[in-house]
């Protein structure tokens, strides 16, 4: 059984299907590595960004993961070992911390 359990938002399912297959693959690679070993893997690169609007809305510490060069995956982790994924797309989303 994986480690961490993902949660898909309304944003992350409509930024996934509008990724070509190729894109789709990556993510798909990078998803799995999420659930085990989980964000710390290395490749994925994961580190906070910044973004005041929703760390104050939502009272949340959001995440960014690699997926290729161009591509980011956005998420916060949630009580549970569960990962709420938030949205991904170009590597321009937000600023890093």
């Amino acid at each position: 059984m994986p480690r961490f359990t993902l949660e898909l938002s309304d944003g992350f399912r409509l930024d996934y299907q509008d990724k070509s297959a190729e894109v789709r693959e990556e993510l798909n690679d990078v998803l799995r590595l999420l659930q085990e070993p989980g964000p710390t893997y290395n490749s994925l690169n994961s580190h906070k960004v910044h973004d005041r609007r929703t760390s104050r809305e939502e009272g949340v510490q959001v995440w960014e993961s690699y997926i290729n060069w161009s591509h980011r995956l956005l998420w916060h982790y949630k009580p549970g070992y569960i990962i709420h994924l938030r949205a991904t797309n170009g590597h321009e989303i937000l600023p890093r911390r």
